[in-house]
This record gives structure tokens, sequence and C-alpha cells, in this order.
């Protein structure tokens, strides 16, 4: 279960919007709480990126590519 959160937030800071997509349709599918997903997947892993942005490791498109 952890596994596949980690999974989730990696895609997430690498904007790897195909690979978020599948992996938080099969966390669904394997019962996981949809909120959890969101919380400790989706916003944990836009929460890095931000952090990122904050402290100049990437820039704005990046910011913005991560968003989308």
């Amino acid at each position: 279960m952890e596994k596949l959160i980690e999974n989730i937030r990696n895609a997430v800071v690498t904007y790897n919007e195909e690979e978020v997509i599948n992996l938080a349709n099969e966390a669904i599918e394997k019962g996981f709480n949809p909120l959890e997903v969101i919380e400790r997947g989706l916003s944990e892993g836009a929460r890095i990126v931000g952090d990122k942005f904050e402290t100049l490791e990437i820039f704005l498109t990046e910011l913005m590519l991560a968003a989308d």
C-alpha cells in the first residue's frame, strides 16, 4: 500500500501525468481510500514540487507542469 502511494507522489514530482492517472486508478481499484490517495500521494507530491520552486530548484514552467 505504502509503495503505491509513494509511486503516485513520485509521478507528480516527475511531471508524469499518465503515470499519475494510472497509479491513482490502480489505487482506487485496490480499495484505497480516495482521500488518502489525494492527501498522501497527490497533495504531498504537489507540496514537494512547491518546495522545490520556493528554493529555486525548479522554474515556474515546471511548477505549472506539475499542477496540470
